[in-house]
């Protein structure tokens, strides 16, 4: 995979659902929700290499996904916050 260029998922393995925007909505703000796999642009995402981890980029909206207080997880405009900076470890 090479990052900035590849779109992946994000599936949950014990539900099967992938991370989606309801109906292919490009407003920011827009909460996340799970749904059944279908790879469909809303359900697509590009990773972006930054400084200390990862912004994901929605491919249908080119909006970020964004952790919120209370934890919710919108699309929204970039900016240097760090509810946009994800890090990846690998579980063994």
């Amino acid at each position: 995979m090479k990052v900035g260029e590849d779109t992946f998922t994000i599936v949950n393995m014990g539900t099967g659902k992938a991370i989606d925007i309801s109906g292919g909505n490009a407003d920011a703000g827009t909460k996340l929700i799970t749904y059944d796999l279908s790879k469909n642009d809303n359900q697509l995402f590009y990773m972006e290499e930054v400084k200390d981890g990862y912004n994901l980029k929605m491919k249908h909206s080119e909006l970020y996904l964004t952790v919120n207080e209370g934890g919710t997880i919108t699309q929204e405009e970039k900016d240097a916050d760090k509810a946009q900076l994800f890090v990846f470890d690998i579980v063994e």
